[in-house]
C-alpha cells in the first residue's frame, strides 16, 4: 500500500546531515544526494509497487509545488511585514527589554513561513527524487 509519508521520510533519513542543516528550494535539477537516497529506498520495492507509486508521487510532486509557491508569497509577506515592524522601532530609541520584545516579534513573523516553506521544499524534493527513480525502475 502507497503510503507517502513513510516514503518520503525514508528517503529524508537517507540524505546527508549537512542537507538536513541547510535551506532547500525548489530547483530545476535534483540534489545528487536526494537521487542516491531514492534510489535506496527504491530498490526494496516491488515492480507493481513501483508503477503505482510513481505516478502518485509524481501528482503528489506538483501539489508540494504549487502548495510551495503559495508559501513563497506568505514568506515575502511576511518579510515585508517585518519591514514595517522595525521602520516603526526605529523612529524611538530601543532599550534591551524593548528590543527583546521586537526580536521575538521579528522571530514570531519570520520564522513560521520560512520553515513551512523549508519544509514543503524537503518534501518536494523527496517526492520527485522517488518518482524520478520509479520512472527508471518502471522502464
Amino acid at each position: 500500500m502507497f503510503n507517502p509519508s513513510k516514503l518520503l521520510a525514508a528517503t529524508q533519513a537517507l540524505w546527508p546531515l549537512r542537507s538536513s542543516l541547510t535551506l532547500v528550494r525548489i530547483a530545476d535539477t535534483l540534489p545528487e544526494w536526494a537521487a542516491a537516497a531514492a534510489q535506496r529506498v527504491a530498490v526494496g520495492m516491488h515492480p507493481a509497487e513501483v508503477i503505482v507509486t510513481r505516478v502518485q508521487l509524481t501528482r503528489l510532486a506538483d501539489q508540494y509545488a504549487a502548495l510551495y509557491r503559495r508559501w513563497v508569497v506568505a514568506a515575502v509577506l511576511a518579510v515585508l511585514l517585518a519591514l514595517a515592524v522595525v521602520a516603526s522601532a526605529a523612529s524611538t530609541p530601543l532599550d534591551s527589554l524593548h528590543l527583546g520584545i521586537l526580536s521575538g516579534v521579528l522571530v514570531a513573523i519570520l520564522l513560521p513561513p520560512m520553515v513551512i516553506c523549508d519544509g514543503i521544499a524537503r518534501d518536494y524534493i523527496a517526492a520527485r527524487a522517488l518518482a524520478t527513480v520509479l520512472a527508471g525502475i518502471a522502464k
